[in-house]
């Protein structure tokens, strides 16, 4: 690996050069460069072997090597875990590798050796925004302010499905909470600056019975699971953004986009137990999050009340957010819109004027 990149005996680089090469003609030009390489010896899913520095030269080396194969190569960093340096008390794996790029004097001649970041977060919705906000902000302490993110996986997988029961659950989700974790991860995830976002997966192939499940469709039988829904309705109107607002009150959370030809969507959602009302004035239609297709009402200059249901905290501490919010409503406006939220015990919590937020 230490080897000249173009010396016969560096058995990655050629490897990596000569892939890039045969997929080219075949439209594949963007490359994820090995996976969780935080986690360490011992742990599950441990994946890599080498130090830190030893992954700053696996990239360096696919890098250089692949785009001789293929000059049109986009270079994806390794997705990390997160948690796995927060629960020891480390450094962060992604800020130290940060630091070795950027102190290599070969490395602004080769981009750096990447085009975009990846992550990976799971289970709660809360820290879909925070962890993608914390990576924006070590690219550009590092100056890498033109490097794009992607979250490559998310996903709250389901433990509670009476076609699959899990034998031994991390977290005890719902089909439909999992629906509704993936819609709320896509408007974070916008709002926080991801380029694009996929969902850890479409299905486990060959998972043994009562393993972890991670598929929007079943592993048994690939029978659709109500995220798959969720997930459709993510692609149609959350399509051509232009913008995203991250807004949050007591008790609610929600992402306000812009979108091309004038559109504006709203995705929110009550983050606790507590259900509340929404009061919308202007003109537009009201999605539910397992139908993007069909609006479930529309309004002409008007206005609209909508309830947001509460969450499931699954015996958490009510105190604090719910895992995984309510069941999320998406408004799509038409024309200049005013959003008000209101709670249960009737205190006004947020104000919205054409995604300007006003606390009250």
């Amino acid at each position: 690996l230490t080897l000249p990149v173009d010396h016969p005996d560096n058995h990655w680089a050629n490897f990596v050069r000569q892939t890039a090469r045969y997929y080219a003609p075949r439209g594949v030009n963007t490359f994820i460069i090995w996976n969780e390489p935080d986690i360490a010896a011992g742990t599950y899913g441990y994946e890599f072997a080498g130090s830190v520095e030893d992954y700053a030269q696996l990239l360096k080396v696919a890098s250089i090597a692949a785009r001789q194969g293929n000059p049109n190569a986009q270079i994806h960093l390794a997705g990390t875990t997160y948690w796995h340096n927060i629960n020891e008390g480390e450094r962060l794996y992604l800020d130290r590798l940060l630091e070795i790029i950027t102190s290599d004097p070969d490395a602004a001649a080769n981009g750096y050796y990447f085009d975009a970041l990846s992550l990976h977060i799971y289970f709660r919705t809360e820290t879909v925004y925070s962890i993608t906000q914390e990576a924006r902000a070590l690219l550009d302490g590092y100056g890498l302010t033109d490097k794009a993110i992607w979250i490559n996986e998310t996903n709250a997988p389901p433990t509670q499905d009476e076609a699959w029961p899990v034998e031994r659950p991390v977290y005890p989700y719902t089909l439909e909470q999992q629906a509704a974790f993936l819609t709320q991860a896509a408007a974070l995830g916008l709002a926080a600056g991801a380029e694009r976002i996929a969902v850890y997966k479409l299905f486990d192939q060959g998972l043994p019975l009562g393993g972890e499940t991670f598929g929007i469709l079943r592993p048994n039988d690939q029978s659709p699971r109500p995220a798959f829904d969720a997930w459709r309705t993510v692609i149609q109107r959350m399509q051509a953004v232009e913008s995203a607002r991250y807004i949050t009150a007591e008790g609610v959370e929600a992402v306000w986009l812009e979108q091309a030809n004038d559109q504006r969507t709203l995705v929110i959602w009550a983050t606790g137990a507590d259900a509340a009302q929404l009061t919308l004035t202007g003109s537009g239609a009201v999605y539910h999050y397992l139908n993007g297709a069909e609006p479930v009402t529309t309004f002409e200059a008007t206005t609209l009340d909508q309830v947001l249901a509460g969450a499931l905290c699954n015996g958490h501490d009510p105190l604090e957010p719910c895992p995984v919010g309510g069941e999320p409503v998406l408004v799509a406006f038409s024309s200049p819109a005013t959003v008000q939220v209101q709670l249960e015990n009737g205190t006004m919590q947020l104000l919205v004027n054409n995604g300007e937020l006003f606390n009250e």
